[in-house]
């Protein structure tokens, strides 16, 4: 199992966020399971379960990653290059969320968290057929 988690805040104000108390619920339930990196995930092994964070905004760091230090739980942090100390003002819809900044880069590496590579802007990508566009999204 693979979870992914956008935001972890007190409370929900979209399907993209989880109360924290929701949160510790999960990460409870998780006590009996393997929580491995991906490079270690065997999808064919039930008891394995990899974390991941999409995006990282700042309250992973201030709400969640405590959470899971308890357990000692590694994750992945997929990061997006261009947003980082900045907002999701892009994100129409959404309330605004402060990303992570890149000074608290090695803290969320000391927590367990492994730093991954999202995308360089964000951008929806769906239509894009340039693929110098595509390679610059890729690229850190």
């Amino acid at each position: 199992m693979i979870l992914m988690y956008h935001k972890i805040y007190p409370e929900s104000p979209t399907m993209w966020w989880v109360e924290v108390d929701q949160f510790y619920r999960q990460m409870s339930e998780l006590a009996g399971k393997k929580v491995v990196y991906l490079d270690d995930y065997d999808p064919g092994n039930p008891d394995h379960v990899v974390i991941t964070f999409d995006g990282v905004y700042h309250n992973v760091l201030q709400f969640a990653v405590p959470i899971m230090q308890k357990w000692n739980y590694p994750f992945e942090a997929f990061l997006v290059g261009d947003h980082l100390g900045g907002d999701n003002g892009f994100d129409q819809g959404e309330p605004l969320a402060a990303f992570i900044a890149h000074a608290d880069l090695p803290r969320l590496v000391m927590a367990g968290g492994r730093l991954q590579w999202h995308t360089k802007t964000h951008n929806d990508l769906t239509f894009v057929r340039d693929s110098q566009t595509i390679c610059n999204e890729f690229t850190v």
